[in-house]
């Protein structure tokens, strides 16, 4: 939750509830519970993706922008699955050949 905050979330007990219905912002979720607004979706889940890429968030801990409904989804919660993904940097993926040669001599 604080980095959400420290990442521009204002604070849901700080709001006065037009912001919650406003166009311009997007509920941020953490495990399903509204934890506040934010005003810039797609600069936030960008921040606190680059965060876990760098090791500062837990790899576990997911995050979606649902557009449709204008909500930021994070979830930590214990005994969800998580699955694992492909990296696209510039529409090419991360993962070479020799990063799968190196599992496969695991």
């Amino acid at each position: 939750m604080r980095i959400a905050i420290n990442l521009g979330t204002e604070d849901i007990g700080l709001l006065t509830g037009k912001e919650i219905n406003s166009t311009e912002c997007s509920i941020v979720f953490l495990n399903g519970q509204i934890i506040g607004v934010h005003k810039k979706p797609d600069v936030f889940v960008k921040a606190f993706r680059k965060l876990r890429r760098k090791g500062l968030i837990g790899e576990f801990v997911s995050i979606f922008f649902d557009e449709k409904r204008k909500g930021i989804n994070i979830a930590s919660d214990y005994g969800r699955l998580a699955r694992p993904l492909i990296i696209l940097e510039n529409g090419q993926p991360k993962v070479n050949i020799n990063h799968v040669d190196m599992l496969v001599k695991i």
